[in-house]
């Protein structure tokens, strides 16, 4: 099996982060969520205790499949771990504090023949987003007055938070230009 990027693109708002998160960890307790970027010198990964605690970008990190994670570290001394490969990268959902939530996404890079715990753990992490969340969800331009000419959007998964602020017209959900909503 040749190795293979993956990504899943994400509408959440923190709400749904949590649960996400939560979700993650009763299947697979052993995650930690780091920081995505900015690490101290000693290149310790950081950990914290939620994504809310990263900034726009967090990584899930199992240490008992990779114990070691790479650094960089740039001219300026700035030290950052990995972006994807050993780690999963979360980037999260922007703007839901102005009612127009823009995609973030997860996203891996994994070599099945050279990283097979690795391989099993993504694959995990994807059932568990797709059974917490939905992609039942429309381009908010295609749809008329008769339901069977919507035209569904599948490679969206949205948290029930952003489902539900989006229905009661509270959050407008998209990627970049591209407009979103629930099916009715």
């Amino acid at each position: 099996v040749p190795p293979y990027t993956k990504q899943i693109q994400l509408l959440l708002t923190p709400n749904d982060e949590e649960d996400l998160l939560a979700a993650v960890r009763r299947r697979f307790p052993e995650i930690r969520v780091l920081q995505g970027n900015g690490w101290t010198a000693d290149g310790a990964p950081p950990v914290r205790a939620g994504v809310a605690e990263c900034g726009q970008v967090a990584l899930l990190w199992d240490p008992e499949i990779n114990p070691d994670l790479p650094v960089a570290v740039s001219t300026t001394g700035r030290v950052d771990g990995p972006q994807i490969g050993p780690v999963v990268q979360w980037i999260r959902s922007r703007g839901f504090e102005t009612g127009s939530l823009d995609a973030g996404r997860w996203a891996a890079s994994v070599d099945p023949d050279k990283a097979p715990r690795m391989h099993t753990a993504v694959s995990g992490l994807w059932r568990i987003a797709k059974q917490v969340l939905t992609n039942d969800l429309i381009l908010a331009r295609s749809h008329g007055p008769d339901p069977a000419q919507w035209k569904a959007e599948r490679g969206f998964w949205a948290g029930p938070e952003a489902v539900s602020l989006a229905r009661a017209g509270k959050l407008t959900l998209r990627s970049g230009m591209l407009m979103l909503m629930p099916r009715p």
